[in-house]
């Protein structure tokens, strides 16, 4: 049995249009080819560059904009050390953004992180805290870079996930240095932060004071979990005292959910250091030396 006709047409003719004709300009077919004629459908590929209802080539396919803005991230290179530099920013607000939209650009963005080449430029981030101590620079150091960082590894996607716990504690570890200087340089900042944070020209006023130290507490007390050794390093009892300290002066037990988190984290550190204090030895016991020296 025929197919049946459509308007003088065969069922397959209005969809598909004829490819012979496409590529030659003629059919030996003529009116009896089952793929359509149509002037209509030649046009239509002429504009798109593809016959009309064929399936688009992989290139045309639409790309996926979290996976374009992971390479994109990667490729950058910062350089937090020369006047001017814009991509160091732009390394940790993306890397933030990147963490909070999948899971699984979380543990990508932490395993560059880990790297060699990476723990080298927070090496530097950190290392470049103490050099400008104006209230614009440190709202530029804070808001540009630590404020993102410390977002970056307290995420729960990164801080509960076994499958990246090595690379985090990498990273962790970095933030130490040798005798746990480069922590206690970073912690001398956010104290800074937090003292004059009523005169810092920040972009956003949705932080407070108390996040500030909430932040500072929870990274402290990860730190301290890295390594068995850091729970005897004199920088940690400071650092609390120097955390609990402010707390007293700035946080409000009763209403704030920053404050409350910031003791829990300090409950813990203080824990692990009465652990630390009760070691053989522990005032003679040298702190890890970190990632890197």
């Amino acid at each position: 049995m025929a197919p049946r006709m459509v308007s003088g047409r065969r069922p397959y003719q209005a969809a598909n249009p004829c490819r012979f004709l496409l590529k030659t300009g003629g059919c030996r077919f003529g009116s009896s080819c089952k793929f359509s004629h149509d002037q209509s459908a030649q046009d239509n590929v002429h504009r798109n560059g593809q016959p009309s209802g064929s399936r688009p080539s992989s290139s045309s396919q639409p790309s996926d904009p979290e996976r374009e803005k992971l390479e994109t991230w990667r490729r950058l290179r910062p350089a937090p050390n020369l006047a001017g530099d814009r991509q160091t920013a732009s390394y940790f607000h993306m890397a933030a953004d990147l963490v909070d939209e999948d899971v699984s650009l979380a543990q990508q963005v932490i395993r560059d992180m880990a790297s060699e080449r990476r723990l080298l430029l927070l090496k530097d981030v950190l290392e470049g805290l103490s050099q400008n101590k104006t209230p614009t620079g440190m709202a530029m150091l804070w808001e540009s870079r630590i404020f993102p960082l410390f977002r970056i590894i307290l995420h729960p996607d990164i801080v509960d996930s076994i499958v990246v716990e090595q690379e985090t504690a990498t990273v962790y570890r970095a933030l130490l240095g040798i005798d746990a200087t480069r922590l206690k340089r970073l912690y001398d900042f956010v104290f800074g932060i937090v003292d004059h944070w009523s005169e810092l020209p920040l972009d956003t006023t949705e932080t407070t004071c108390t996040e500030v130290l909430s932040l500072g507490c929870g990274v402290l007390a990860k730190v301290i979990d890295t390594s068995t050794t850091n729970i005897v390093n004199a920088h940690f009892k400071s650092i609390c005292g120097d955390s609990q300290m402010r707390l007293d002066a700035f946080g409000n037990q009763k209403e704030d959910f920053h404050t409350i988190q910031a003791s829990k984290y300090l409950e813990r550190v203080r824990r692990r250091l009465g652990i630390g204090q009760s070691l053989p030895e522990a005032s003679h016991a040298s702190a890890s030396s970190g990632a890197m020296a």
